[in-house]
């Protein structure tokens, strides 16, 4: 995070959580609504709003930090006495938040080279014998490509390792799916059809269990859970995001049907996979123009 940008930001939050305590578990808490505030900022500063109407909004948007903190002349301890004791929740720390994020990073720069790597298979059934095997190969890269970026953050302490490995099992389980209709389709297409549907259900079930896994919370000095946000650092204006997100979604399932009717017709795996780079960069396009359009409305406003 670049400092010099925040430094008047945090000039004037440091005066708001003066006298709060210096607990690990407080000192997680307020890191973490630091990183939020920052997001915040960057959001309204893409918005067009001032700089110091910026901050201003930011810290008028923390509230009582008494109450976050159980240091306020109106919160009450609460009596755990009548309570059962729990298993203690896993604290943030600035070395597992680091050391997550750089899992995630790692993660994410292996899926993007298997996704590259994985043209190789319609490449490599040129040169004779069954293509089948190998485009079920390439949807398996793809599959475990996928899979590893929706897991990536299974190492962040606010994520919960199970539910994201659920999830990520059941997202990359859509794509593996195909891979039973090139491998049986001469053999049974029935069979082939049949286990593919099977494997649809299968990844559904595995997203729908991974929703029983919550996210973490941080304990803080009165007993109460409070889930924090990761920050988005690549988080759109909200304007933006509700234009952008449904055309994206558009695009994306046009995009797929595109590829694979003229894969199926064409045979031409080796070449259609460059419609997905087409895709990426339409879809920069338009997020590049929804966001002029966004601010250039912003300018007229303010004026």
């Amino acid at each position: 995070m670049e400092g010099h940008r925040y430094d008047k930001l945090y000039a004037r939050t440091d005066e708001v959580f003066a006298g709060t305590p210096n607990t690990p578990s407080a000192l997680a808490l307020k890191a973490e609504i630091l990183e939020n505030l920052a997001a915040k900022y960057d959001d309204l500063l893409a918005q067009g709003v001032s700089e110091e109407e910026a901050i201003g909004r930011v810290v008028d948007s923390i509230g009582d930090v008494g109450e976050l903190f159980g240091t306020s002349e109106h919160s009450t301890v609460a009596d755990t006495s009548a309570v059962a004791p729990t298993k203690p929740r896993q604290q943030y720390s600035a070395d597992k938040v680091q050391n997550g994020k750089t899992v995630q990073k790692t993660m994410i720069a292996v899926a993007v080279a298997l996704y590259i790597l994985s043209i190789l298979c319609p490449i490599l059934s040129g040169l004779g014998g069954s293509v089948e095997p190998y485009i079920a190969a390439m949807f398996g890269i793809w599959g475990i490509a996928t899979a590893m970026i929706v897991g990536s953050g299974f190492r962040l302490p606010w994520n919960n390792p199970k539910g994201k490995a659920l999830l990520a099992l059941g997202v990359g389980g859509y794509i593996w799916a195909f891979i039973p209709m090139f491998l049986l389709e001469k053999v049974n297409e029935g069979l082939a059809i049949s286990t593919m549907f099977g494997g649809w259900a299968i990844a559904t079930l595995l997203i729908i269990f991974s929703t029983n896994f919550k996210r973490k919370g941080l304990p803080t000095s009165d007993g109460r859970q409070i889930v924090v946000e990761p920050a988005r650092t690549d988080k759109l204006p909200p304007d933006v995001e509700g234009v952008y997100n449904p055309i994206s979604t558009i695009l994306l399932v046009i995009t797929l049907l595109v590829y694979l009717g003229i894969s199926f017709l064409t045979g031409g795996w080796a070449y259609t996979w460059l419609i997905w780079i087409i895709y990426g960069c339409v879809c920069d396009i338009v997020k590049a123009i929804c966001c002029l359009v966004f601010q250039s409305r912003s300018r007229r406003d303010s004026e």
